[in-house]
């Protein structure tokens, strides 16, 4: 009989609540049912990993049909028909075409599965300040998926969801956000100071994410973004961050926004039952676009995005305690926008005293309206006591983001005045040199990062830290990054968590000590020249010479060639280096590595070594030897010598390449 009941990804323990407010994503359903996963299979369609397909159609009761991998014409399993002809097949594993042929070698259906994708975007790390500017009660988790709509599980072991999110039911004792389609929205207030974590799944596919973050950390704290959302004209120029509204004609079609100049990928998006989709242009930088039918490349539109800079200084940097006023100056590229001020050590009602251009807004926000691109605000310090204050200043309706720090100062300095001090960001504007690389880690977790990437080039990869990542048998030291692209500013995000049980089978005949996944954000895999992973198996699990990294492509493992860096702090440290990402896996050979009762004066060390290596060997009466072996990191070749025992005394260690 074929399966009825759900394909549903259950989380561990959660450690925060989610909370949705206003119904920002989380409409609430019109029954609280939660989508089953169970999916007619018919010929030519197309479904998400993790669902269950049935069929009654296309086999005679009882009999056994077999399940091949389109693209290598392998037999994947078979699957037998019952008595009512009903069979259904668990897409778990599954990505990719798919056939099915029957005993007389016919093919009877023909699918396809993809794997739903899942993860917390930068969006995640945008507050909107309640009060006094002093702490986040509001927060806003923008959600990257290939998928439209869907329903969301949340669990919490120590919060009532049901009472944190806006639409959210209780459902088989799960807490269920409905039809998410973007953001959800956090309210934290009454959290106490700590670190607090969402995990989240898809109950019919196989996606899961999480994230962590510290409320009460002032640090962290950004004003959320007031979107303008813009009906999108064919040709015309946009500030990025506008969400671009559109109908296009088509209903419920996956479209992609591409670079017009090489066509270079930027992101997917949907659009609706009548034919309109909206496009987030949050990390679109600056250059003209077209939107094109994912699946035929039709063009729909085009469109340019410029984004907005944003500097700001003080006439004087450091003044003295008493009654005063200097002047901040704010400088753009643009003209008329609203802007956002805040501070992490003044209360909002002295800082609106402070400013006098300021007003408070419905909202809670303290903005200054309509400035112009070379504006003049006067900050008046008389109810600013000794101390050091930063003035943040971010634009209403796009990135655009700068600071200024002002030093009171309790008696004269004596020293000159200055120059002012300040910060901007936003990007746009200047003839400037190739900037350098800049990462940033915008989530983490006990088990995921997610960095934002700006500027890696061939010529000047990226390096992130994975530590932290792993189990106890293999931990993930570093990730190195080297786009290969012509953009001369490239930004992208990039997801790293480590898998305790992956939707596919382990790679065969090894030992398997743990699972990385690495995903890509607003970059195209075709797009990476090369990918490094570094990790480090503990020197008691496993000898070097049996440790390899596998990377799953094209629905089969592929096995990585693994280069031994060094022995260190009780663990061996390796590398390698792969085309792209996706899901890796560091694996132990056993029937590579040497039998530990192998005798010292014959054993061979087996490495993927650079031309240097040092080898230092201390000999016993015994002929016991002990020997350490650190590679300089190169990707040369070693040479293979091995001596023969001639006497008691001699020791042998070799080197050869290990081959893939």
């Amino acid at each position: 009989m074929h399966r009825k009941s759900s394909c549903v990804v259950l989380v561990g323990l959660l450690v925060l609540s989610v909370v949705a407010v206003g119904g920002v994503g989380t409409a609430a359903a019109a029954n609280a049912s939660l989508d089953s996963g169970n999916v007619p299979l018919e010929d030519g369609s197309w479904y998400w990993q993790g669902q269950y397909l049935y069929n009654d159609t296309v086999a005679d009761a009882g009999e056994r049909l077999g399940l091949y991998n389109a693209t290598a014409d392998d037999l994947v399993r078979n699957v037998t028909a019952d008595d009512s002809r009903a069979f259904d097949i668990d897409t778990s594993d599954l990505d990719g075409d798919y056939y099915l042929r029957n005993e007389s070698g016919e093919t009877v259906v023909s699918f396809s599965v993809e794997a739903q994708r899942l993860s917390f975007d930068s969006n995640t790390e945008n507050y909107y300040l309640v009060a006094n500017g002093t702490a986040a009660h509001v927060k806003k988790l923008g959600l990257d998926s290939n998928r439209h709509e869907y329903d969301l599980v949340v669990e919490s072991s120590s919060l009532n969801l049901t009472e944190r999110i806006d639409g959210a039911r209780e459902v088989d004792g799960r807490t269920v956000v409905f039809d998410v389609s973007g953001d959800v929205v956090v309210d934290t207030r009454g959290l106490e100071a700590g670190t607090y974590r969402i995990n989240a799944s898809v109950p019919d596919t196989t996606a899961v994410a999480n994230y962590s973050f510290r409320p009460s950390n002032v640090s962290e704290v950004r004003w959320e973004l007031h979107r303008e959302e813009t009906v999108l004209a064919d040709g015309e120029t946009y500030w990025q961050s506008r969400s671009l509204t559109r109908d296009y004609g088509v209903a419920d079609a996956k479209l992609k926004v591409v670079r017009s100049r090489d066509g270079a990928f930027a992101q997917e998006f949907y659009t609706n039952e009548t034919g309109v989709g909206t496009i987030d242009t949050t990390h679109l930088g600056n250059g003209t676009y077209e939107v094109r039918n994912s699946g035929n490349d039709t063009l729909y539109a085009s469109f340019s995005i410029v984004e907005q800079n944003l500097s700001t200084s003080l006439a004087d940097d450091t003044v003295t305690d008493g009654t005063g006023t200097t002047n901040l100056s704010v400088a753009s590229n643009r003209t008329g926008y609203d802007l956002l001020l805040w501070s992490e050590t003044v209360e909002r009602a002295n800082l609106s005293r402070a400013v006098p251009a300021s007003t408070v807004t419905s909202e809670g926000d303290l903005a200054v309206r309509n400035l112009s691109s070379d504006a003049s605000l006067t900050v008046d310090y008389s109810a600013l006591s000794a101390g050091t204050y930063t003035f943040h200043v971010s634009v209403a309706d796009t990135r655009a983001k700068a600071n200024a720090t002002l030093e009171v100062t309790a008696e004269s300095s004596g020293g000159d005045d200055g120059e002012g001090s300040g910060s901007g960001g936003g990007g746009g504007g200047g003839n400037v040199p190739p900037p350098s690389v800049r990462t940033e880690t915008v989530e983490a977790g006990e088990d995921y990062r997610r960095f934002e990437i700006s500027s890696a080039r061939s010529d000047s990869p990226a390096t992130v830290s994975l530590s932290g990542l792993g189990t106890d048998r293999v931990s993930f030291e570093e990730l190195r990054i080297r786009p290969e692209s012509d953009d001369p500013e490239p930004r992208f995000f990039v997801n790293a968590s480590s898998v305790d049980a992956p939707a596919v089978r382990a790679p065969a005949d090894v030992d398997t000590l743990g699972y990385l996944r690495v995903e890509p954000t607003y970059v195209r895999n075709a797009d990476l020249g090369s990918v490094t992973v570094e990790f480090a198996v503990p020197t008691d699990a496993t000898d070097p010479e049996s440790v390899r990294l596998y990377r799953h492509t094209d629905g089969a493992w592929q096995p990585l060639s693994t280069e031994f860096v060094e022995k260190t702090g009780g663990k061996y440290v390796f590398r390698a280096e792969a085309t792209g990402v996706s899901l890796f896996a560091v694996t132990a050979d056993e029937s590579m590595a040497l039998d530990n009762g192998t005798d010292s004066s014959t054993r061979t060390a087996t490495v993927t070594a650079s031309a240097t290596a040092e080898t230092t060997a201390e000999t016993t009466a015994d002929t016991s030897a002990t020997t350490t072996t650190r590679s300089s990191g190169g990707a040369g070749h070693a040479a293979t010598s091995v001596l023969a025992p001639l006497v008691a005394l001699a020791i042998a260690v070799g080197y050869r390449t290990r081959n893939d």
